[in-house]
């Protein structure tokens, strides 16, 4: 038997979650992975720190996404992925979730994806952020041409379109992604 359940919040292939549950009602982390935003990175790569997590006594959200390559993937779907297993969170509460203590703990482009969480639209509330070697700055990275341009695949634009890219990133603001 596996430690998680996997529960989907939509109906694209890798719109899904792992669900590690902790026994009575525990605070969650969201757990976003990395892999510069690509299709062969997937969300095995946070399985041991959620295995820890869970240990400890921590409910875990393990949150897979649309990934470039993928169908669907990037811009802008990737980042209405992330809302969308955010506020699925709401659902599952009832599965002892302490929704008033979230953490998003992201690494890489994950970290990334976390702060950007932080400040979108979401049903779910967090308490705080970690940024684990986050790309935290998508202009610079684009300029850098990180990963073989991973910044400049995923938002469509470069250093060059400074403001294209900044306005293109910024949290949705779609009116189903308020409280």
């Amino acid at each position: 038997m596996l430690p998680y359940e996997t529960v989907r919040y939509g109906t694209e292939p890798d719109q899904f979650g792992q669900l590690w549950p902790a026994a009575g009602t525990a605070p969650v982390v969201v757990l976003l992975h990395g892999g510069y935003w690509r299709e062969r990175y997937r969300l095995d790569l946070m399985e041991p720190l959620a295995a820890d997590l869970s240990a400890r006594g921590y409910a875990v959200w393990n949150l897979e996404y649309r990934r470039m390559g993928t169908p669907g993937g990037g811009w802008p779907n990737l980042f209405h992925d992330v809302a969308a297993g955010l506020d699925a969170l709401t659902g599952l509460a009832d599965r002892g979730l302490d929704l008033t203590r979230v953490a998003l703990v992201g690494h890489s482009a994950g970290g990334h994806l976390a702060l950007w969480a932080c400040t979108a639209r979401t049903r779910v509330r967090p308490a705080f952020v970690v940024s684990l070697a986050g790309v935290c700055d998508l202009v610079e990275a684009a300029r850098q041409r990180l990963s073989r341009g991973a910044a400049l695949e995923l938002l469509g634009g470069g250093p060059e379109d400074e403001a294209g890219l900044r306005a293109s990133h910024r949290p949705s603001s779609d009116p189903s992604r308020r409280t």
